[in-house]
């Protein structure tokens, strides 16, 4: 039987390592948005949250591990899904849009930080695969939007389903979303209604 000591010392030990691993992805975030993904080393990470750098590695194994974590952080303090599954719901097919549109703009300025070190650590494997993941993941809810409005006789008539996912799958890249903000110095609204008018004449054509 398995003491009540026992139980409190392994739910403590459970505590400290949420903790440690809370601080280094803190610091790693904050290192990373000062100065960029490369150059942050993992000894500025581990000094910054107050570990030895051996704990970084055992806990995330990279500064690419970091940025996974990171990426599973936002998709849960967004809920991006929620909002999705919102706008999946919405009759008219010009507001279903607005309000896709709104979720990942959402995504991309609460994340900002995340995803601008996230495009910076492309080259690492898992990096890439989950960056790939999440292409073919926004693809796949485009195309059901995109065969949704065709079947419903909305989309342009021009326009098949195919070639309006592609356009609206081009216009809504996180590394536009970047460009825009970070170049540009537009403001995450700014983004939001340019891609929002420019998208909503694609799909269906001046009202």
């Amino acid at each position: 039987m398995v003491s009540s000591r026992r139980r409190y010392r392994s739910s403590l030990r459970d505590e400290q390592a949420q903790r440690t691993r809370t601080r280094i992805r803190a610091s790693a975030r904050a290192l990373f948005a000062e100065q960029g993904f490369g150059s942050t080393t993992v000894a500025q990470i581990a000094r910054q949250a107050g570990v030895s750098a051996p704990t970084v590695y055992a806990t995330y194994e990279s500064k690419a591990g970091i940025i996974l974590a990171m990426l599973d952080d936002l998709q849960e303090s967004v809920d991006v899904g929620a909002r999705v599954r919102a706008a999946m719901g919405e009759p008219d097919p010009r507001r279903q849009l607005r309000m896709w549109l709104a979720a990942h703009v959402e995504l991309f300025a609460a994340g900002a930080d995340i995803l601008r070190a996230a495009v910076q650590a492309g080259d690492a494997p898992e990096v890439r695969a989950l960056s790939e993941r999440g292409d073919a993941t926004r693809r796949s809810v485009i195309e059901g939007l995109t065969r949704n409005w065709a079947q419903g006789g909305s989309l342009r008539d021009d326009l098949s389903p195919t070639a309006a996912a592609d356009r609206l799958w081009l216009l809504t890249t996180v590394e536009g979303f970047l460009h825009a903000t970070d170049r540009l110095g537009w403001s995450a609204h700014d983004y939001e209604r340019w891609v929002g008018d420019l998208a909503e004449a694609e799909m269906f054509g001046a009202e």
